[in-house]
């Protein structure tokens, strides 16, 4: 009753949930006694007005013969993780429309996020990606120290280069240059990495347009007036 502002009877606490979320509350309640899940997450209205997601765990008691006595329905407030999630979800699906492949790891290595572009480009699914060992699974082979990479990336929260090579799921060789930048928490520590890769001579073209001089001529339609450089 804290969590939401009231103290009432079951009858009021059902009048409080969210009117998409009853029909799903019933069900789950009548399938408790039959052996169903003990968990339900749903909505529920502050009395201030504004919906909190709950979760709510009942847990069965049973008296000296087995039989079922009573159920104890305990409630948490999960808004602020529900929401963190939902934003979560919100940009994985942005980072899905990028068209260069986007991997991201924890500070061990594991990979939590992998992109369509990275399906397309190394052949594994996400879910079959997600939770193996980056290095492992593309069998990187550094052509530099990696020791390196990883100083830079702790001393400077970014590291572009190429120098490795990586292997896709036929065991195809690809030589790739990485963008990566070291993801931290609210208390800037380091939590994991994401990666954007692009082809190794697409990106040396852009670094050797970037280095060339130009000229920018303005043109003019009067034929006594010259052209200026």
């Amino acid at each position: 009753t804290y969590e939401v502002g009231f103290n009432f009877e079951q009858e009021a606490w059902d009048s409080i949930i969210h009117p998409d979320d009853r029909e799903g509350v019933n069900a789950w309640r009548a399938n408790i006694g039959a052996g169903g899940d003990a968990m339900h997450i749903y909505r529920v209205q502050h009395a201030d007005g504004h919906y909190l997601w709950l979760e709510n765990q009942v847990v069965q008691v049973f008296n000296d013969t087995g039989d079922l006595k009573s159920l104890i329905s305990i409630q948490r407030d999960i808004t602020q993780r529900y929401q963190h999630q939902v934003h979560v979800q919100q940009q994985a699906q942005l980072l899905d429309l990028i068209s260069k492949p986007i991997i991201t790891t924890d500070m061990n290595g594991i990979i939590t996020y992998w992109n369509k572009a990275a399906t397309q480009l190394f052949g594994w699914s996400a879910s079959e990606a997600t939770g193996q060992n980056f290095d492992d699974l593309l069998k990187i082979v550094y052509l530099h120290d990696r020791s390196e990479i990883i100083k830079e990336l702790n001393r400077s929260r970014t590291w572009d280069g190429n120098g490795f090579i990586l292997h896709d799921r036929e065991g195809r060789q690809l030589e790739l240059y990485a963008h990566s930048s070291l993801i931290v928490d609210e208390n800037d520590v380091p939590t994991g990495i994401v990666v954007i890769y692009r082809s190794s001579q697409r990106a040396h073209e852009e670094y050797l347009m970037s280095k060339m001089p130009f000229v920018i001529i303005e043109w003019t339609s009067d034929p006594d007036q010259p052209e200026r450089y």
